[in-house]
């Protein structure tokens, strides 16, 4: 077995007779073993496969802040098997661990053979659930994410939609939204080809996440259509930020050399302020008018919402400083 064994005693008189008890049962590769309580955690770290063993003359107490720190979260969650080790099989002592958080509780006077089966068990149980955690987060990794592109998909980012919305009505921190069209796209698969086309899609993604801060939040909105959610943002800031985003794309080129035209976006943004409805329907449809607009007068272009109507950012006597 390729096990690893961890073993606490507060009493390092009491480590060497303990380390060759859980040896004998030949289930571990090694035994590191340590009289201080705060290397518990990080010898823990080491590696996938431990199970970590303690001395019953330590407090119980301290197992249920162990087993908080050892399990983790996820997507680093992990579970390691907790064992607690006395000489004498005393029921109290017992019945402490286990309640304190123990899987299972061994004493000198049960045989090695019987330790070997309690250990071999933990052991079996901790890959099982360990994979069981892998899989799962990888289940839920893939429903959230576009498998093209790997970045957010629409589902997910609509349920990041109403979440910031629910945040804008509680704090009134605006926020914006970009709706993003790669311009020209059904030329490149109609020239290229459909995994030609995917490669740009990959590339242009990669480019717009390295363009946008640790907060935002870039989705696959549907075929060359991206979606970004800009949380704490005003329309000017995310006009910033979308100048920033159209050369991001356009190194993106240097990718293509045989590409006979330009890799350039259209943007529309929308904010959160001018809704009179808190709901997600709206701030699409504004962001999405704002993106037709631009479109309409030329392509490779930023749009703003405002009112009833998209406006540039120079036709808007508020930012004509821009």
């Amino acid at each position: 077995m390729n096990f690893l064994a961890i073993l606490f005693s507060p009493c390092a008189e009491r480590l060497p007779l303990l380390e060759s008890r859980i040896l004998a049962t030949n289930q571990f590769q090694r035994c590191v073993t340590t009289p201080d309580p705060g290397q518990v955690v990080p010898l823990c770290r080491q590696q996938d496969d431990v199970v970590f063993f303690y001395d019953c003359l330590s407090a119980h107490s301290a197992i249920c802040h162990w087993r908080h720190q050892l399990d983790g979260e996820p997507p680093l969650q992990q579970h390691i098997p907790v064992i607690a080790c006395s000489r004498h099989d005393d029921h109290d002592s017992k019945i402490a661990a286990l309640e304190s958080g123990a899987n299972d509780f061994l004493s000198f006077e049960q045989c090695v053979e019987e330790w070997q089966v309690r250990i071999r068990l933990q052991q079996r149980f901790a890959r099982r659930l360990n994979q069981l955690n892998r899989d799962q987060y990888k289940l839920a990794h893939q429903a959230m994410v576009d498998p093209l592109t790997n970045i957010y998909n629409r589902v997910t980012f609509d349920a990041m939609l109403d979440a910031e919305l629910a945040r804008y009505e509680r704090s009134r921190k605006i926020f914006s939204l970009m709706l993003l069209d790669l311009d020209h796209f059904k030329r490149v698969n109609d020239r290229y080809g459909h995994p030609y086309g995917d490669r740009v899609l990959q590339s242009v993604a990669s480019g717009l996440q390295k363009g946008l801060r640790s907060s935002d939040i870039l989705c696959r909105f549907g075929g060359e259509e991206f979606a970004i959610l800009l949380p704490e943002t005003t329309s000017p800031h995310a006009y910033l930020l979308a100048r920033r985003l159209h050369k991001q794309v356009g190194r993106c080129q240097q990718n293509f050399p045989e590409l006979e035209q330009d890799l350039t976006i259209s943007i529309g943004i929308s904010s959160s302020n001018r809704l009179n409805i808190l709901l997600p329907s709206p701030l699409i449809e504004q962001a999405d008018q704002a993106l037709y607009r631009a479109k309409q007068r030329g392509r490779n272009r930023t749009e703003l919402y405002f009112g009833l109507r998209p406006l540039s950012l120079a036709e808007s006597p508020m930012y004509s400083m821009c």
